[in-house]
């Protein structure tokens, strides 16, 4: 079966030429062992004969005294489906000189349910008494199969846990940030007023900086959740470091008062890097995070900014207690926290797993280098903007532009403290808030107003986000009006169904006031620059 090249001295077996009857016996408790049916087919006489042991004859759902079965007897004792497919296989196979190969499920005839795997090869040297013979073996596959329905069904539940955790995820992050929103906004406005006392701000200000902690926890789970089920996006555009260094230390100068840690300004940098902006912010605001708790009082943050071949390496350095050698295999962990002398310090140990799992995604390296007693350098290379990347962006709107009017928004909205939010934030702007509660109402205020811009909230009672937007892409006289949609609760999938659906930008709640402005001058028409 193996051809004249088959070597039977490699075995070490030198009597095996004059100890057939050894041989035989071995060949058949291999056979049982490996529950193995050797078969051939006579075309010529339509004669299926199987050699194998009576057990494996039952195995096959054979008749253990069976001498030879036709082809088509044989095949009626399979379902249809397969039967039809083996006895064309097998024609082919004489036909054509191609290996058969079946795999096929039967019932025994003791009543259980066997999977076989049957494979055979034609003989060309049988071609003298006609058409060649095949030659080949039936197994036993039936563990290997229920191993493999085993293995389906289980990733079968894991991807049905997996849409759960993400229903689960999706629930969780609407249910936070909604209320995350009117906390941090809420107590920004109250911060406005010149009456507090000193002692009030203060209070104020730890409840802005609790909701921001809240907000940040929130934002890692969901992050390492989307890396990990590959729902991650990119929105990639040249940017300069040195701004992106510099909004995180807005947000993060209240956190560095309360540690008594001073926050250095970056360096001037001129080479432009072309990443995404939220993500490279988020891994530097960890940065920073990590280099202000783990300090010392009256320690400094400063940074290093330098070009190392076509990336650029931005480095968060601090003066504080430094990372153990013992801690290294352990340092993007997630819920790993390190150290047991940390205990006042908030947080869950996601922060460098996520900055980990955030870089991986946009194709950067981040590392740092740390001796106990003597501060840490982290620190991530991110790509130099191509001259071409830089010239398309060129007409982009980069600073927030000087109007001569106000600008009408149209604010469809359902929650009134969100109302509130935007409507008493426009005070001080050149802007002017219609509020509508429903989405018909919305339509009917964006004609009445001539409204520049139109901000969407994508759930609302009366009708979806998207069902807003095509009612207003269909409408010829408010067709053109730019539209920045906003939510707690999308998912990847829905926000890229809204962006289908007509919107021009997406910001996802809890949304800062300047970054809602900053949304609504990027859409808004030419003339108001």
């Amino acid at each position: 079966m193996g051809g004249s090249n088959f070597n039977y001295d490699r075995f070490n077996l030198p009597f095996a030429s004059s100890n057939i009857e050894l041989c035989i016996s071995w060949i058949k408790m291999a056979m049982e062992a490996g529950r193995i049916a050797f078969w051939e087919y006579n075309p010529t006489e339509d004669a299926l004969r199987y050699y194998a042991d009576p057990e494996n004859m039952t195995l096959l759902g054979l008749d253990p005294h069976l001498e030879t079965i036709s082809l088509k007897d044989r095949v009626a004792l399979l379902d249809p489906d397969i039967g039809d497919y083996a006895y064309k296989a097998m024609l082919d196979a004489v036909e054509t000189g191609k290996e058969f190969k079946v795999d096929y499920k039967i019932r025994t005839i003791k009543g259980d349910t066997r999977w076989i795997s049957a494979r055979g090869l034609p003989q060309p040297n049988t071609r003298a008494e006609g058409k060649p013979r095949i030659v080949g073996t039936s197994l036993d596959i039936t563990e290997l199969k229920e191993a493999e329905f085993a293995l389906q069904s289980a990733n079968f539940y894991l991807e049905h846990s997996n849409k759960i955790k993400s229903r689960f995820l999706s629930t969780l992050g609407h249910e936070l940030r909604g209320p995350l929103h009117s906390i941090i906004g809420l107590t920004d406005l109250i911060l406005q007023s010149d009456s507090l006392k000193d002692e009030d701000k203060q209070n104020l200000n730890q409840i802005s900086l609790s909701g921001s902690h809240i907000l940040t926890v929130l934002d890692d789970v969901l992050d390492i959740a989307k890396v990990e089920a590959g729902f991650f996006d990119l929105n990639e555009e040249p940017l300069n470091a040195v701004e992106v260094i510099n909004e995180a230390i807005d947000i993060l100068s209240g956190l560095a008062r309360n540690y008594s840690v001073k926050i250095l300004s970056p360096p001037k940098f001129k080479t432009v890097v072309y990443t995404d902006h939220k993500r490279l912010r988020q891994i530097l605001i960890n940065f920073i995070s990590n280099a202000v708790k783990y300090n010392k009082p009256n320690g400094t943050v400063s940074f290093e900014l330098t070009k190392v071949d076509d990336k650029v390496k931005i480095l968060v350095k601090d003066t504080g207690v430094g990372i153990s050698v013992e801690y290294s295999d352990r340092i993007y962990r997630q819920f790993d926290r390190l150290s047991k002398d940390v205990s006042n310090i908030q947080g869950f140990g996601l922060g460098l797993a996520v900055c980990k799992s955030l870089s991986e995604a946009m194709d950067c390296e981040i590392g740092y280098d740390s001796k106990l007693g003597d501060g840490s350098s982290f620190w991530i290379q991110v790509p130099v903007a191509k001259k071409s990347e830089i010239a398309s962006n060129d007409s982009k709107q980069t600073t927030l532009p000087k109007v001569q009017e106000k600008i009408k928004i149209v604010y469809i909205e359902d929650d009134l403290i969100h109302q509130k939010l935007l409507k008493a934030s426009s005070n001080k702007l050149p802007m002017e808030v219609f509020v509508a509660s429903t989405g018909k109402e919305g339509i009917k205020l964006i004609k009445e107003h001539h409204a520049d811009v139109v901000v969407l909230d994508i759930n609302l009672e009366d009708m979806t986000g998207r069902e807003v937007l095509t009612l207003i892409r269909s409408d010829i006289e408010i067709s053109n009006v730019p539209v920045v949609a906003i939510s707690a609760s999308a998912t990847d999938t829905q926000v890229q169904r809204v962006m289908a659906a007509g919107a021009d930008i997406f910001v996802r709640k809890p949304v800062l006031i300047k970054d809602l402005v900053a949304a609504i001058y990027k859409v808004t028409k030419p003339n108001w620059r």
